[in-house]
């Protein structure tokens, strides 16, 4: 088990700067998420760290070894792939022993530790199976036995689960997690779900065009996002631009005035609501620092919750997700209905405009 450490890592592509600057320490055994949309440069930090990229410059340290110039194979990283990338004619034995061969350990332990690696991931009665004649979810299973076989410093997970289904999926970053606790293993993984993201992390790096947005724990990017991008990527659905005013308001681009704890008067900003921190209500409650009038856009009921658009007399637009009632079997609110749209002064947080 060793820790992680890039200093000032740059990519470059002819002219552009696919990961550019970025430095980062990742603690032995801590389980780090690299985060973000297609193309930020998660993915290639994640090979720079494998060896399977050079940077342009910086430095990358596994423990304490500078292994910026040094080969895949003599930094002892296991790394999952998009496609698990298992030899179609090897059975699921020999796949998860081709690592231990090539490091020419000898034939007695090369089986115990396959043995012990598949017992692992719970495919030791799949040993003699071929990669098709297993799922999705099997496959994935051997490509991280295979991984794990070797014993390595760092585990590397480039996207794993997300030829997966939705629900072996979240079965199977619920198995991901709790091997990395029970190894105690430095884990780096790399996801464009945010959810995925938020259930198995100690922290999440959240990347945008080849820079790191902001590094925290789940629940201080859930609730503490710094910028529009990292509240846009992580599921807020309401960000509406508008001026801080004195007493702790805040005037929306609109023209309504609400209130909002962290307001600073005369500063632009934009204000963050989480669509579950938002409440419809029949009527004005008082129950909310803020509750403006509303109508109702769009309903749409999927099962537990349903989602809602609603529209301001501005014409500003928000989301609602509501918590619907056993049994009801349908939306509270229907398209067109007056409604309010009530939040606590605290609920939204307001970050820096783009």
């Amino acid at each position: 088990m060793a820790g992680v450490t890039l200093q000032n890592v740059t990519k470059h592509y002819g002219t552009s700067a696919v990961v550019n600057d970025v430095s980062l320490q990742i603690a032995p055994g801590e389980f780090a998420v690299f985060l973000g949309p297609s193309g930020c440069g998660k993915t290639t930090t994640l090979r720079m760290i494998a060896g399977f990229v050079a940077p342009t410059s910086g430095s990358i340290r596994l423990g304490a070894r500078d292994v910026t110039a040094a080969p895949p194979h003599r930094r002892n990283t296991g790394l999952v792939f998009q496609n698990y990338a298992l030899f179609p004619h090897m059975t699921v034995a020999a796949n998860v022993a081709f690592g231990l061969e090539m490091r020419n350990c000898p034939k007695p332990e090369i089986v115990e530790r396959v043995k012990a690696a598949l017992l692992r991931v719970r495919l030791e009665a799949f040993a003699e199976r071929m990669p098709r004649q297993l799922s999705g979810g099997q496959q994935q299973r051997v490509a991280l036995a295979r991984a794990l076989v070797i014993e390595p410093d760092v585990l590397l997970l480039d996207e794993p689960l997300s030829n997966l289904d939705t629900k072996l999926r979240s079965e199977m970053r619920e198995e991901i997690r709790a091997l990395q606790q029970s190894l105690k293993l430095t884990t780096i993984l790399v996801t464009h779900d945010q959810e995925e993201a938020l259930a198995v992390g100690d922290r999440l790096v959240v990347m945008n065009q080849g820079r790191i947005e902001q590094i925290g724990t789940p629940a201080n990017i859930f609730e503490m996002p710094r910028s529009r991008f990292v509240a846009d990527f992580t599921g807020v659905a309401n960000l509406l631009a508008g001026r801080g005013a004195s007493g702790g308001r805040f005037v929306l681009a609109g023209g309504e005035t609400v209130r909002q704890a962290d307001a600073v008067a005369g500063t632009e900003a934009v204000l963050a609501l989480r669509p579950e921190r938002a409440e419809l209500l029949a009527a004005a409650s008082g129950r909310h620092a803020n509750e403006l009038p509303a109508r109702v856009v769009t309903a749409t009921y999927l099962g537990t919750v349903s989602d809602y658009r609603v529209e301001l007399a501005s014409g500003t637009r928000l989301a609602c997700r509501q918590t619907n009632e056993p049994g009801g079997g349908a939306a509270r609110f229907a398209p067109g209905e007056a409604v309010w749209i009530g939040w606590s002064e605290t609920a939204a947080r307001l970050v820096a405009p783009e």
